[in-house]
């Protein structure tokens, strides 16, 4: 926008009438010709160019389409406006155009060439993870072996290189594991050309090399707080699971391992695939892996030890309460003794939505869930009420909500968090405050 306008005021105020060349076409030069003073002279057609050239960046990364569909496409344009906008910054006379290139210059050696291509390199196990499509991959788990210091948050995310598709090609990707665990876990979802030669490298290789970069980002809500955030609900979509299961798992964690306050942690995922559930179940609740060393096999932490007391509550509960993904008429035969309900609710409850595969009994019968299964899309209101009903409960006056998913999902948890807050002029024991973050990514 401002070169815009630099290049409207240079065409109709600049310069003068005393024949400098610079402005003879503008309007000031008396036989006035925007296409002509646009190539009059190096400074006006490198100035022209540089605007394209900033123009182009900024359309390429408005439009989603070509970024999530062709990001090698968009990934070299990018980068040819780029130097195209360095060149002509020095040609405009730009002399601030040399430090602004060895400042980016520093950072593109510092971040990729130390701390990627020589500290943070590292070796990964590639593992296939839901229902395959047409026999092929169309999500990839990879168990990272942790670079010696490298130290992340729960909700971060990393940017990603795989040498054995591309050594300068990286992309951001949501850590799924807790900071605290040996392995760093990632799972990536086919949606591109880079993530589709992924899952073909994982149907063929089950070990390779990566880099990383980062980590970057940060929650909006301070989870640490647990004076504050006792209450936490997460609602994922799909993929969208992976920073749900980062936080939730860090919380249950410091809950378990270092006293946190945790009243009550509310994990909703709705999701299409089955498959993918019991790929990666809700918190990695008694998930193992192989070890990413090839001479070694070992099983990665529990997240939740299962000689917690609101482990067993939660089991005890996943099991007398499996609604929805079963009929009534079982579930009351399962539920007639009245001896075997907990008495205390769990302080982790997984819900887990699947919204396109029509579950029956059959799929549920003899599994030893840890979850509560249900078939269709999760009620928002409802979840936020018994939500809210809880926190008055229990006394806790703000509940964390931690959502990723789809566009559409997330509005719907944005809108539930507006309608279920209590107003800013409420005061009082019944008080209830729904405070959002929203993780999106695209790439």
């Amino acid at each position: 926008v401002l070169g815009a306008f630099h290049l409207y005021v240079s065409y109709v105020f600049g310069g003068d009438d005393n024949g400098d060349s610079r402005f003879s076409k503008a309007v000031v030069g008396g036989t006035p010709n925007f296409g002509s003073f646009l190539f009059d002279g190096v400074n006006n057609w490198s100035g022209a160019i540089l605007l394209c050239s900033m123009a182009g960046m900024v359309l390429m990364s408005f439009f989603q389409f070509l970024r999530r569909h062709a990001f090698n496409i968009w990934y070299f344009l990018h980068m040819v406006f780029g130097i195209l906008i360095l060149v002509m910054l020095f040609l405009h006379s730009v002399p601030s155009a040399a430090f602004v290139t060895a400042w980016w210059g520093l950072d593109l050696l510092v971040r990729y060439a130390v701390m990627a291509g020589l500290k943070n390199v590292t070796r990964a196990k590639l593992r296939i993870i839901g229902t395959k499509h047409r026999d092929k991959a169309r999500l990839v788990e990879l168990i990272v072996k942790k670079p010696a210091g490298f130290q992340y948050n729960a909700g971060q995310f990393v940017r990603l290189a795989v040498p054995a598709l591309s050594s300068v090609e990286f992309h951001p990707i949501s850590f799924a594991s807790a900071p605290d665990e040996r392995y760093i876990v990632l799972q990536v979802r086919k949606l591109g050309d880079w993530t589709e030669r992924l899952c073909e490298l994982a149907e063929t290789t089950e070990f390779t090399d990566v880099l990383l970069e980062g980590p970057y980002g940060a929650m909006s809500i301070d989870l640490e707080d647990d004076d504050k955030y006792t209450m936490v609900l997460c609602v994922s979509g799909g993929i969208g699971v992976t920073p749900c299961q980062s936080v939730g798992k860090h919380l249950l964690l410091k809950h378990r391992q270092e006293g946190r306050r945790l009243k009550r942690l509310n994990f909703v995922w709705a999701v299409r695939d089955l498959q993918m559930v019991e790929d990666i179940p809700p918190l990695f609740l008694g998930a193992t892996h192989n070890s990413v060393d090839d001479e070694e096999t070992s099983q990665v932490e529990e997240n939740y030890s299962k000689n917690s007391p609101d482990f067993r509550r939660m089991m005890e509960r996943a099991d007398y309460f499996r609604t929805g993904a079963i009929d009534k008429s079982a579930r009351s035969t399962q539920s007639s003794d009245s001896s075997k309900m907990p008495r205390r609710p769990a302080v982790v409850q997984a819900d887990i939505y699947c919204t396109r595969q029509k579950m029956i009994q059959s799929d549920v019968e003899g599994r030893h869930m840890r979850y509560n299964l249900y078939s269709g899309r999760p009620d928002l209101d409802q979840i936020f009420e018994d939500m809210k009903q809880s926190a008055i409960a229990l006394g806790a006056s703000n509940i964390a909500v931690i959502g990723c998913g789809p566009t559409a999902l997330m509005e719907a948890v944005q809108d539930a968090c507006r309608k279920h807050s209590s107003s800013v002029l409420c005061i009082g024991d019944d008080a209830v405050f729904f405070d959002f973050h929203k993780e999106h990514f695209e790439l």
